[in-house]
Protein backbone atom coordinates (compact mmCIF):
# COMPACT_ATOMS: atom_id res chain seq x y z
CA UNK A 1 0.00 0.00 0.00
CA UNK A 2 2.31 2.74 0.86
CA UNK A 3 4.55 1.60 -2.14
CA UNK A 4 1.35 2.27 -4.36
CA UNK A 5 0.79 5.58 -2.69
CA UNK A 6 4.36 6.07 -3.21
CA UNK A 7 4.36 5.53 -6.97
CA UNK A 8 1.16 7.61 -7.58
CA UNK A 9 2.77 10.50 -5.75
CA UNK A 10 5.32 10.71 -8.11
CA UNK A 11 3.32 9.83 -11.07
CA UNK A 12 1.18 13.30 -9.79
CA UNK A 13 4.70 15.42 -9.56
CA UNK A 14 5.73 14.18 -12.74
CA UNK A 15 2.39 15.49 -14.36
CA UNK A 16 2.41 18.52 -12.90
CA UNK A 17 5.92 19.66 -13.71
CA UNK A 18 5.00 18.34 -17.13
CA UNK A 19 2.13 21.43 -16.96
CA UNK A 20 4.01 23.41 -16.03
CA UNK A 21 6.67 23.32 -18.57
CA UNK A 22 4.02 23.79 -21.69
CA UNK A 23 3.13 26.74 -19.89
CA UNK A 24 6.23 28.21 -20.05
CA UNK A 25 7.05 30.60 -23.39
CA UNK A 26 9.74 28.85 -25.49
CA UNK A 27 12.21 30.23 -27.96
CA UNK A 28 13.65 27.79 -30.72
CA UNK A 29 16.63 27.67 -32.87
CA UNK A 30 18.67 30.19 -30.69
CA UNK A 31 22.51 29.32 -30.84
CA UNK A 32 25.12 30.25 -28.55
CA UNK A 33 28.75 30.96 -29.23
CA UNK A 34 29.49 27.78 -28.18
CA UNK A 35 27.47 26.11 -31.31
CA UNK A 36 24.83 24.82 -29.20
CA UNK A 37 21.32 24.73 -29.98
CA UNK A 38 18.94 26.16 -27.42
CA UNK A 39 15.42 25.77 -26.34
CA UNK A 40 14.48 27.75 -23.24
CA UNK A 41 12.32 29.79 -21.48
CA UNK A 42 12.99 33.55 -21.60
CA UNK A 43 14.54 33.32 -18.01
CA UNK A 44 16.55 31.01 -19.31
CA UNK A 45 17.72 32.46 -23.05
CA UNK A 46 21.26 32.95 -23.56
CA UNK A 47 22.95 36.54 -23.19
CA UNK A 48 26.35 36.96 -24.53
CA UNK A 49 27.42 36.02 -28.43
CA UNK A 50 23.92 34.28 -30.11
CA UNK A 51 23.65 32.87 -33.54
CA UNK A 52 20.61 32.99 -35.37
CA UNK A 53 19.08 30.48 -38.10
CA UNK A 54 16.23 32.72 -39.07
CA UNK A 55 14.40 35.96 -38.94
CA UNK A 56 11.64 33.73 -37.18
CA UNK A 57 13.75 32.72 -34.67
CA UNK A 58 15.28 36.21 -34.36
CA UNK A 59 11.59 37.26 -33.24
CA UNK A 60 11.10 35.02 -30.97
CA UNK A 61 14.06 35.34 -29.13
CA UNK A 62 14.04 38.94 -29.11
CA UNK A 63 9.98 38.44 -28.19
CA UNK A 64 11.00 36.13 -25.30
CA UNK A 65 13.41 38.65 -23.88
CA UNK A 66 10.92 41.31 -23.85
CA UNK A 67 13.15 43.23 -26.24
CA UNK A 68 10.18 45.86 -28.01
CA UNK A 69 11.67 48.92 -30.01
CA UNK A 70 9.02 51.37 -28.83
CA UNK A 71 9.89 50.93 -24.79
CA UNK A 72 13.92 51.27 -25.95
CA UNK A 73 13.26 54.76 -27.60
CA UNK A 74 10.95 55.69 -24.50
CA UNK A 75 13.72 55.04 -22.26
CA UNK A 76 11.42 52.70 -20.26
CA UNK A 77 13.94 49.19 -20.93
CA UNK A 78 17.44 49.29 -21.19
CA UNK A 79 18.87 46.84 -24.62
CA UNK A 80 19.69 43.59 -23.87
CA UNK A 81 23.00 41.97 -24.24
CA UNK A 82 22.35 39.74 -27.31
CA UNK A 83 24.63 40.26 -30.06
CA UNK A 84 24.40 38.94 -33.22
CA UNK A 85 27.49 37.22 -35.17
CA UNK A 86 25.64 37.53 -38.16
CA UNK A 87 21.74 38.60 -39.50
CA UNK A 88 19.23 35.67 -40.32
CA UNK A 89 20.11 34.81 -44.10
CA UNK A 90 16.53 35.18 -45.01
CA UNK A 91 15.98 38.71 -44.01
CA UNK A 92 15.29 39.90 -47.36
CA UNK A 93 12.23 37.23 -47.27
CA UNK A 94 10.26 38.99 -44.85
CA UNK A 95 7.30 40.46 -46.74
CA UNK A 96 6.53 43.34 -44.34
CA UNK A 97 9.07 45.99 -44.48
CA UNK A 98 8.08 48.14 -41.05
CA UNK A 99 8.37 44.71 -39.55
CA UNK A 100 12.40 43.70 -41.20
CA UNK A 101 13.35 47.68 -40.54
CA UNK A 102 12.36 46.96 -36.65
CA UNK A 103 14.22 43.86 -36.84
CA UNK A 104 17.19 45.35 -38.39
CA UNK A 105 17.70 48.04 -35.88
CA UNK A 106 17.15 45.78 -32.96
CA UNK A 107 19.97 43.93 -34.22
CA UNK A 108 22.04 46.15 -34.99
CA UNK A 109 21.65 48.45 -31.50
CA UNK A 110 22.91 46.33 -28.94
CA UNK A 111 26.40 45.41 -31.10
CA UNK A 112 26.67 49.69 -32.09
CA UNK A 113 26.49 49.89 -28.05
CA UNK A 114 29.03 47.42 -27.30
CA UNK A 115 31.50 49.51 -30.36
CA UNK A 116 30.72 52.73 -28.45
CA UNK A 117 31.05 51.12 -24.90
CA UNK A 118 34.86 49.94 -26.61
CA UNK A 119 35.68 53.21 -27.50
CA UNK A 120 34.48 55.13 -24.46
CA UNK A 121 36.78 52.70 -21.66
CA UNK A 122 39.77 53.76 -24.90
CA UNK A 123 39.02 57.22 -24.43
CA UNK A 124 38.84 56.91 -20.48
CA UNK A 125 41.83 55.72 -20.34
CA UNK A 126 43.45 58.10 -22.46
CA UNK A 127 42.79 60.59 -20.75
CA UNK A 128 43.89 58.89 -17.21
CA UNK A 129 47.50 58.85 -19.46
CA UNK A 130 47.27 62.53 -20.44
CA UNK A 131 46.62 63.26 -16.71
CA UNK A 132 49.70 61.26 -15.48
CA UNK A 133 51.74 62.71 -17.93
CA UNK A 134 50.56 66.47 -17.36
CA UNK A 135 51.45 65.40 -13.46
CA UNK A 136 55.42 64.62 -14.56
CA UNK A 137 54.48 60.96 -13.83
CA UNK A 138 56.15 57.85 -16.32
CA UNK A 139 54.16 55.28 -17.68
CA UNK A 140 54.98 51.97 -17.14
CA UNK A 141 55.74 49.66 -19.89
CA UNK A 142 52.54 48.28 -20.49
CA UNK A 143 51.09 51.77 -20.68
CA UNK A 144 53.31 53.23 -22.74
CA UNK A 145 53.02 50.41 -25.48
CA UNK A 146 49.16 50.55 -25.36
CA UNK A 147 49.10 54.52 -26.27
CA UNK A 148 51.35 53.90 -28.45
CA UNK A 149 49.29 50.84 -30.33
CA UNK A 150 46.45 53.18 -29.91
CA UNK A 151 48.16 55.93 -32.07
CA UNK A 152 48.60 53.93 -35.01
CA UNK A 153 45.38 52.14 -34.75
CA UNK A 154 44.04 55.60 -35.23
CA UNK A 155 46.10 56.98 -38.02
CA UNK A 156 48.72 58.94 -35.93
CA UNK A 157 52.48 59.00 -36.24
CA UNK A 158 53.19 59.62 -32.84
CA UNK A 159 50.97 59.98 -29.27
CA UNK A 160 49.14 63.07 -29.92
CA UNK A 161 46.31 63.26 -26.81
CA UNK A 162 44.40 66.96 -28.27
CA UNK A 163 44.35 64.56 -32.18
CA UNK A 164 43.24 61.69 -29.97
CA UNK A 165 40.43 63.09 -28.44
CA UNK A 166 39.20 64.11 -31.58
CA UNK A 167 39.72 60.55 -33.31
CA UNK A 168 38.56 58.15 -30.10
CA UNK A 169 35.45 59.15 -29.48
CA UNK A 170 31.66 57.53 -29.93
CA UNK A 171 29.40 57.56 -33.16
CA UNK A 172 25.82 58.08 -32.16
CA UNK A 173 23.61 54.80 -32.70
CA UNK A 174 21.06 56.67 -34.68
CA UNK A 175 23.90 57.77 -37.43
CA UNK A 176 25.32 54.29 -37.44
CA UNK A 177 21.91 52.35 -37.38
CA UNK A 178 20.74 54.66 -40.23
CA UNK A 179 24.26 54.35 -42.45
CA UNK A 180 23.91 50.36 -42.14
CA UNK A 181 20.71 50.75 -43.32
CA UNK A 182 21.28 52.37 -46.24
CA UNK A 183 24.53 50.90 -47.28
CA UNK A 184 23.05 47.00 -46.63
CA UNK A 185 19.28 47.75 -47.55
CA UNK A 186 18.13 47.02 -44.41
CA UNK A 187 20.20 44.05 -43.92
CA UNK A 188 19.12 42.27 -47.52
CA UNK A 189 22.14 42.52 -49.60
CA UNK A 190 24.43 40.06 -50.93
CA UNK A 191 27.28 41.65 -49.02
CA UNK A 192 25.53 41.25 -45.61
CA UNK A 193 24.71 37.60 -45.92
CA UNK A 194 28.16 36.60 -47.91
CA UNK A 195 30.58 38.75 -45.43
CA UNK A 196 28.71 40.87 -42.71
CA UNK A 197 29.28 43.70 -44.63
CA UNK A 198 27.09 46.04 -42.95
CA UNK A 199 29.01 49.43 -44.37
CA UNK A 200 29.98 48.96 -47.82
CA UNK A 201 33.75 49.80 -46.86
CA UNK A 202 36.00 49.18 -50.19
CA UNK A 203 38.81 47.55 -49.96
CA UNK A 204 41.82 46.24 -52.90
CA UNK A 205 42.58 43.15 -52.02
CA UNK A 206 40.46 39.91 -53.40
CA UNK A 207 41.15 37.94 -50.33
CA UNK A 208 39.85 40.74 -48.01
CA UNK A 209 36.29 41.64 -49.93
CA UNK A 210 33.32 40.37 -52.22
CA UNK A 211 33.52 41.91 -55.89
CA UNK A 212 30.39 43.89 -56.96
CA UNK A 213 27.98 42.23 -59.95
CA UNK A 214 27.74 45.64 -61.32
CA UNK A 215 31.53 46.70 -60.67
CA UNK A 216 32.39 49.27 -63.67
CA UNK A 217 34.75 48.68 -66.50
CA UNK A 218 38.38 49.78 -64.80
CA UNK A 219 37.58 49.66 -61.39
CA UNK A 220 39.46 47.18 -59.03
CA UNK A 221 37.51 47.53 -55.45
CA UNK A 222 35.86 44.31 -53.56
CA UNK A 223 33.27 45.33 -50.27
CA UNK A 224 35.11 44.53 -47.64
CA UNK A 225 34.01 41.45 -45.88
CA UNK A 226 33.92 40.82 -42.05
CA UNK A 227 33.84 37.48 -39.57
CA UNK A 228 31.12 38.78 -38.03
CA UNK A 229 28.84 41.68 -37.09
CA UNK A 230 30.68 43.28 -34.16
CA UNK A 231 34.02 43.94 -36.18
CA UNK A 232 32.31 45.33 -39.31
CA UNK A 233 30.73 48.23 -36.86
CA UNK A 234 33.88 48.16 -35.18
CA UNK A 235 36.11 48.76 -38.68
CA UNK A 236 33.16 51.62 -39.64
CA UNK A 237 33.93 53.75 -36.13
CA UNK A 238 37.53 53.20 -36.84
CA UNK A 239 36.96 54.78 -40.46
CA UNK A 240 34.81 57.63 -39.28
CA UNK A 241 37.68 58.24 -36.82
CA UNK A 242 40.63 58.43 -38.47
CA UNK A 243 40.11 59.25 -42.13
CA UNK A 244 40.62 62.15 -43.73
CA UNK A 245 37.83 62.11 -45.60
CA UNK A 246 35.86 62.70 -42.12
CA UNK A 247 37.69 65.54 -40.19
CA UNK A 248 34.98 67.39 -40.61
CA UNK A 249 32.93 65.03 -38.72
CA UNK A 250 35.54 64.94 -36.34
CA UNK A 251 35.72 68.49 -35.82
CA UNK A 252 31.85 68.77 -35.44
CA UNK A 253 31.56 66.04 -33.10
CA UNK A 254 34.36 67.53 -30.73
CA UNK A 255 32.32 71.01 -30.79
CA UNK A 256 29.05 69.66 -29.87
CA UNK A 257 30.89 67.76 -27.01
CA UNK A 258 32.44 71.07 -26.02
CA UNK A 259 29.38 73.50 -26.45
CA UNK A 260 26.07 70.69 -26.00
CA UNK A 261 27.95 67.84 -23.97
CA UNK A 262 25.94 65.54 -26.55
CA UNK A 263 25.86 64.31 -29.98
CA UNK A 264 23.36 65.64 -32.70
CA UNK A 265 23.27 62.70 -35.63
CA UNK A 266 21.44 64.90 -37.59
CA UNK A 267 24.00 67.62 -37.85
CA UNK A 268 26.83 65.27 -38.27
CA UNK A 269 25.30 63.08 -40.97
CA UNK A 270 25.49 66.48 -42.74
CA UNK A 271 29.37 66.59 -42.59
CA UNK A 272 29.59 63.32 -44.45
CA UNK A 273 29.09 64.48 -48.07
CA UNK A 274 32.53 62.10 -48.55
CA UNK A 275 30.94 59.16 -47.62
CA UNK A 276 28.90 58.42 -50.74
CA UNK A 277 29.27 59.82 -54.72
CA UNK A 278 26.03 60.44 -54.48
CA UNK A 279 26.96 63.36 -51.57
CA UNK A 280 24.41 65.81 -50.73
CA UNK A 281 22.14 63.03 -52.01
CA UNK A 282 23.36 60.51 -49.73
CA UNK A 283 23.13 62.95 -46.47
CA UNK A 284 19.59 63.87 -47.50
CA UNK A 285 18.55 60.11 -47.29
CA UNK A 286 20.48 59.48 -43.95
CA UNK A 287 18.68 61.95 -42.37
CA UNK A 288 15.36 61.05 -43.80
CA UNK A 289 16.09 57.57 -42.16
CA UNK A 290 17.19 59.32 -38.83
CA UNK A 291 13.93 61.23 -38.66
CA UNK A 292 10.90 58.61 -40.70
CA UNK A 293 12.11 55.88 -38.00
CA UNK A 294 12.85 57.57 -35.12
CA UNK A 295 16.45 56.79 -34.44
CA UNK A 296 17.85 59.82 -32.30
CA UNK A 297 15.67 58.21 -29.48
CA UNK A 298 18.56 55.33 -29.62
CA UNK A 299 21.25 57.57 -28.94
CA UNK A 300 20.27 57.61 -24.93
CA UNK A 301 19.46 53.83 -24.99
CA UNK A 302 21.76 52.10 -22.68
CA UNK A 303 22.98 48.40 -23.12
CA UNK A 304 21.27 45.89 -19.72
CA UNK A 305 25.45 44.06 -19.30
CA UNK A 306 27.99 44.03 -17.10
CA UNK A 307 30.51 41.62 -18.48
CA UNK A 308 31.21 43.55 -21.94
CA UNK A 309 34.57 43.27 -22.12
CA UNK A 310 34.00 39.59 -21.96
CA UNK A 311 31.59 39.38 -25.06
CA UNK A 312 34.23 42.26 -26.63
CA UNK A 313 36.74 39.61 -26.50
CA UNK A 314 35.10 36.70 -28.19
CA UNK A 315 34.20 39.02 -31.27
CA UNK A 316 37.77 40.74 -31.57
Amino acid sequence: MTYQRNGELLLLCFLLGLALAMLQPQVRLAQTSAGITATATAEQMPSGIVKISSHDALDDLFAARAYDLAQIQSGQNMVPALFLTSLPQDLHEMSEPQARKNLFIRSVLPLALLVNQHIAEKRAEIERLAALQQQNIAWNERETAWIQDIAREYGLPQVDFEALRLRVDQIPPSLLIAQAAEESGWGTSRFVRAGNALFGQQVYNPELGIRPDDREAGRKHYVRSFDNLFQTILSYTRNLNSHRAYDEFRTARAEMRRQEGKLDSLRLAGTLIDYSERREAYVQTIQKIINANGLRHLDRAKLAVENATTWRARFI
